[in-house]
């Protein structure tokens, strides 16, 4: 009786999750049907906590946390249950690793103590998880698969137990020893992962204080789409772009001082030295440092995600409305234009500066208007570049002259 104390004094919330009745030649159980909801006794020192539901069936894959207690009563029938926290399994309780096993597929074998047992002389009490099955005080374990029997050999592994500051276990994890992490994400509250160093046969216990999750401040995301931005009028192209870019640097701003006060919460890894470290294990703690940035820049990412939705929508507009303007300016230059007349001022002929006006009144020019503005001139290209410019009026006057109206003869 003190085995089964020592096996459920971990057990938190449990919940009954089916009844097996049926049974196969050899070493399998065939069916699980539904059962009734777990009543306290002696051997279980937890009942379900209210609001705490049914499983009808085993989940295909338990998850990380999730323990399946399999109970054999008195008609030789099989009473599955649900629990969390795991830590006390690890005091006491031989651990074996799963193997080529899926966890249902051990909830349905039969494990022995010994080779070639009487097919009901089972063991009474089995738990498993994500990756191992324990049984109480054994060092091996033998099962029936088909015709053959194999055995697993237990293996040491320790605990991490997690308790919110009220003395509330929130997680706990069976890690073998080394360094071990637990990711614990807890619906309303921010994900943390916690890294420690695991002893076999031992529980290491941490305490964290959970904060909630508080979205961050949306009132700067926008909500103009720039829907068709490319096919908007070219006058209205270059306040678009300024549009967006403030905005761009608006949200990027945010960005940076939201990445501060992200850091500022999480904090950084654990920090250990060779003493605190169990068995030396400095590539198991490198490989929990690893997985602690990977864990904050996704968390960062998640929390951030409206943010960052908003900045690739704001990136793609702007990469299409410059699209838009270099097309503009690729027309531009291709665009005939005719000087009819110009007029030069030198600001500081030895440096190539003239002040330059150039009206453009052709019919024949696509582009049409007066342009002032400042012309810089390599040293002795001035020369040349307004004998072009005459050169362009010559040619549309003549131009002109050919496409004029004859005029009408004289009464």
């Amino acid at each position: 009786m003190s085995d089964f104390k020592t096996m459920f004094r971990f057990c938190g919330s449990v919940l009954l999750l089916g009844a097996v009745a049926l049974f196969a030649e050899g070493g399998d159980i065939s069916a699980i049907e539904k059962g009734q909801p777990l009543a306290q006794s002696r051997e279980i020192l937890a009942v379900p906590d209210e609001g705490t539901h049914f499983r009808p069936a085993v989940p295909a894959d338990l998850d990380n946390g999730l323990l399946v207690i399999r109970r054999k009563n008195a008609d030789n029938g099989y009473e599955l249950y649900a629990a969390r926290h795991l830590a006390a399994m690890v005091e006491g309780v031989g651990a074996f690793p799963l193997g080529d096993l899926a966890p249902k597929q051990a909830l349905k074998t039969r494990f022995y103590r010994k080779l070639r047992q009487p097919k009901f002389q089972d063991e009474p009490l089995v738990y498993v998880d994500s990756e191992r099955i324990y049984c109480s005080g054994l060092s091996k374990l033998y099962y029936q698969d088909g015709s053959e029997w194999k055995e697993i050999a237990a293996e040491n592994v320790g605990a991490v137990e997690v308790r919110e500051i009220d003395g509330t276990v929130v997680g706990t994890a069976v890690r073998k020893p080394g360094w071990g992490s637990l990711r614990l994400s807890l619906p309303g509250k921010n994900p943390v992962l916690i890294g420690a160093p695991v002893l076999p046969g031992s529980v290491t216990r941490r305490q964290i204080h959970l904060t909630d999750r508080v979205a961050p401040d949306s009132s700067i995301i926008g909500k103009n789409e720039y829907a068709d931005v490319g096919k908007r009028p070219d006058d209205a192209l270059v306040p678009t772009l300024d549009s967006v870019s403030a905005e761009l640097t608006a949200l990027n701003a945010a960005l940076v001082r939201l990445k501060v006060e992200y850091d500022a919460r999480v904090g950084v890894p654990a920090k250990a030295d060779a003493a605190s470290i169990p068995t030396g294990d400095t590539a198991g703690y490198n490989a929990y440092v690893r997985e602690f940035e990977a864990f904050r820049a996704e968390d960062f990412g998640a929390w951030t995600e409206p943010y960052r939705k908003r900045v690739e929508l704001l990136e793609a507009r702007r990469a299409e409305i410059l699209a838009a303007l270099d097309s503009i300016d690729g027309a531009t230059r291709l665009m005939p234009v005719f000087a009819l007349e110009h007029q030069a001022t030198a600001i500081d002929s030895a440096k190539g500066v003239w002040a330059l006006q150039v009206k453009v009144t052709s019919a024949d020019s696509l582009v049409r208007g007066t342009w002032k503005g400042v012309a810089t001139l390599a040293p002795g290209s001035a020369a040349a570049f307004f004998a072009e410019l005459e050169a362009q009026e010559r040619a549309a006057l003549a131009a002109d002259a050919k496409t004029a109206p004859a005029a009408a003869p004289a009464p």
